[in-house]
């Protein structure tokens, strides 16, 4: 491995202990945030990867420096295509195969990997996961001055959640080369294609209405 990608993936190792560390200590907002910055740095380390290994031939500087999106991205192409090797190239037992019906294994394949990964892609692609490590760090106000989003909205579960992601996300950076290959293809298919995030009244509005469920499942003073 070269040294750089083993620099990156000591740092994304770092992050997610201590989010774990801060998990542990009821700091859900913080470890939340550290997880997923723990992922991207996952995500970095496979792009360098990719590229040292000619996976990737393109100049890969914006997706290494131009926001964080693109690094969360990774994660949602590893689940679709891990799951498309285990479900069409592995058998029950983990041992290779070759598919003997072509059309049987796309459409299986693709199924399999849509299942697994569409979720991640989500988060990513929509803003989600990059708003959601942001709250962990802010109090977000909207045009008025008013409070939309706080670090305490964030729960026990949503730490779990990220903290998994991430450690699955360190799990893709050191995943063997076929699967990185795959990984790689997949990402490729939608590096070019413009990301829809959401709008930023959306976000306004999705954080009000989760404030005001907690209110309201708060017992009265």
């Amino acid at each position: 491995m070269p040294e750089v990608v083993a620099t990156v993936m000591d740092n994304a190792h770092r992050l997610l202990m201590d989010a774990k560390l801060l998990e542990s200590k009821g700091r859900f907002q913080s470890a939340v945030s550290l997880a997923i910055l723990s992922l991207e740095e996952s995500g970095k380390a496979c792009l360098v990867r990719w590229k040292r290994q000619g996976f990737i031939t393109r100049d890969i500087t914006n997706d290494l420096r131009a926001g964080h999106i693109p690094k969360q991205r990774i994660l949602g192409a590893y689940l679709f295509a891990k799951a498309v090797l285990d479900s069409v190239f592995m058998d029950e037992h983990g041992n290779a195969i070759e598919p003997f019906d072509l059309d049987a294994a796309v459409e299986i394949g693709a199924k399999a990997g849509y299942e697994s990964g569409y979720k991640m892609s989500f988060y990513a692609e929509s803003g989600s996961l990059d708003f959601m490590k942001m709250a962990g760090f802010y109090v977000d106000l909207n045009d008025k001055l008013e409070v939309i989003s706080r670090g305490g909205d964030i729960t026990a579960v949503d730490a779990a959640r990220h903290i998994k992601d991430a450690e699955t996300a360190f799990e893709m950076a050191a995943a063997p080369t076929r699967l990185q290959r795959g990984t790689a293809a997949v990402y490729e298919q939608g590096a070019h294609r413009k990301i829809r995030r959401r709008t930023r009244d959306l976000h306004e509005a999705f954080w009000a209405a989760i404030s005001e469920h907690l209110k309201s499942e708060k017992p009265p003073a």
